[in-house]
């Protein structure tokens, strides 16, 4: 299943500032290591993705644990591992995260994505404790915007391409559900994916919605619904 297009108009800002910035800074530095040979990737990300081993316990090296080491919580952010990696991040966000920044305002989005992500960082490190394999990409503190955006419209439209071709408008709810579903159905890991983030991303995001959101802003609101 995948997203499209969401029929929530915009009611309190005018455009989606914050999310277009960080959806520039992930794609001006993923273009800025594109030419980078393997070696130089290689060693960026195991420097800037967050190394569970690296965070919680010690060095992968065997050296002293590094005060630097919670940087990679909100470094390891901006970095994806390829095009495909980027750009289905970027898709989520751009139809999701319009309506979020909409509910809370340009400066608390602002740090209601980074929070989020930095969440979804730590409780990836938690289950995976003793990992020395890095975890990068936005998509944790984009599953916080999703576990938002599940809160604050389940009933909006979402419309969706299903079998990788059908085109089909679905409730948030059950597009969100489905995801997070499908999340944690893989949560003993495997495919490369930090599944673990995700989940964390997306419950903290549902819970701390309450927390960011403007006080006229409802919960459980239609969107446009179906």
């Amino acid at each position: 299943m995948i997203p499209l297009k969401d029929d929530n108009p915009l009611l309190s800002i005018k455009f989606q500032t914050i999310t277009l910035f960080f959806i520039v800074i992930c794609v001006v530095i993923f273009m800025l290591g594109i030419n980078a040979v393997d070696e130089a990737k290689r060693s960026m990300i195991m420097s800037l993705g967050v190394v569970p081993a690296n965070l919680l316990i010690r060095h992968v090296d065997g050296a002293a644990w590094s005060f630097l080491a919670p940087l990679t919580l909100l470094s390891s952010m901006f970095i994806h591992a390829d095009i495909l990696h980027l750009f289905g991040n970027m898709l989520y966000l751009w139809i999701f995260g319009d309506n979020v920044e909409d509910a809370m305002g340009h400066a608390k989005f602002f740090v209601f994505f980074i929070l989020v992500g930095v969440i979804a960082g730590f409780i990836y490190a938690l289950v995976n404790v003793h990992s020395v394999v890095p975890a990068i990409g936005a998509s944790g503190a984009i599953s916080g915007v999703l576990g938002a955006y599940f809160v604050l419209y389940p009933r909006a439209s979402v419309l969706v391409l299903i079998f990788g071709w059908y085109p089909l408008r679905l409730p948030a709810v059950l597009v969100l559900g489905s995801w997070i579903g499908l999340q944690l159905l893989h949560s003993n890991g495997g495919g490369g994916v930090a599944w673990w983030a995700h989940i964390g991303g997306f419950f903290a995001g549902a819970i701390l919605i309450f927390l960011f959101k403007n006080k006229d802003v409802t919960v459980m609101g239609d969107g446009q619904s179906l």
